[in-house]
């Protein structure tokens, strides 16, 4: 009986752990995937849309203006049409959506669409080399993504009449501190925005800048809390494009995953506890 105890004990320990495992590794997998929608750091104009004209050479740092139409009526050379978000950018679009798909600002007449936008359009997932019309103009498919499924995005820097930049899309490198990489482009490039930080919104690295560089100023720590506070609150009501609720979706998936490994383990030990409770009595 005792051994039958035992055995019983080391299976659910096995088990838990197994589980324990596949939920973190999930977790991890979500959040990493989630992390290349949102690696790179937007800034959102405060007040009036940025002035592509003006814009300056920023020696190393890679960077795109770029807005999204919201519901525009968008029809396939077959004459199929639907309404969809449509995200226009003003150079490259690795800034804006860095996974893989990238449209150089050069090509002033690609885009880049998802699979669902590509069945609506054109009734297949294969519309690569397809014709697409916008605004009056035309622009050819070089690409179909698997998600965003309703993806459109396009490069309108060689539109007659350009839409109202409100967002700047800046490449961060790996192991850059966030909020530096915005003081520092603002300055350059004297501009008047805020800093999406959708990074605030999960995980707990942002701690870190809460930090002053003097552990004794009160000010410090009051001033970054309040940062943070407005950061959060922004992230939270900020309009989201089709690139970035993706991105959200898949760190949201990771925090599930997460919690429900903790939930396993405390399941777990609590059964392991229940157990020798019994064999005790």
């Amino acid at each position: 009986m005792l051994r039958a105890k035992k055995t019983v004990k080391a299976l659910i320990i096995v088990t838990v752990m197994t589980l324990t495992a596949l939920l973190f590794a999930a977790g991890r997998y979500m959040g990493n995937k989630g992390e290349r929608f949102l690696k790179n750091l937007t800034l959102q104009s405060a007040g009036q849309c940025f002035d592509v004209s003006a814009k300056k050479d920023d020696g190393n740092v890679s960077y795109s203006a770029w807005t999204q139409c919201r519901q525009e009526t968008l029809q396939s050379e077959f004459g199929r049409s639907c309404d969809a978000d449509v995200i226009a950018i003003y150079g490259d679009s690795g800034c804006v959506f860095p996974i893989g798909a990238n449209l150089p600002a050069e090509d002033t007449e690609g885009c880049i669409i998802g699979e669902k936008l590509a069945e609506d359009l054109f009734g297949s997932g294969h519309a690569a080399g397809g014709k697409l019309f916008w605004r009056e103009q035309e622009w050819t498919v070089r690409r179909v993504v698997e998600e965003p499924a309703e993806l459109c995005l396009l490069q309108a820097s060689g539109m007659k009449e350009q839409p109202e930049f409100e967002r700047i899309s800046i490449t961060v490198k790996e192991g850059d501190s966030r909020r530096k990489v915005f003081e520092e482009f603002t300055l350059n490039q004297g501009l008047s925005a805020h800093a999406l930080r959708w990074d605030y919104l999960y995980g707990a690295k942002w701690l870190l800048e809460m930090i002053p560089s003097d552990w004794s100023d009160f000010d410090g720590w009051k001033k970054n809390l309040q940062e943070w506070s407005k950061a959060v609150k922004l992230a939270k009501t900020a309009e989201r494009s089709a690139i970035e609720e993706a991105g959200l979706k898949y760190r949201r998936r990771g925090m599930f995953f997460y919690i429900l490994g903790v939930i396993c383990v405390i399941a777990g030990l609590v059964i392991v506890w229940c157990t020798d409770t019994k064999k005790n009595k």
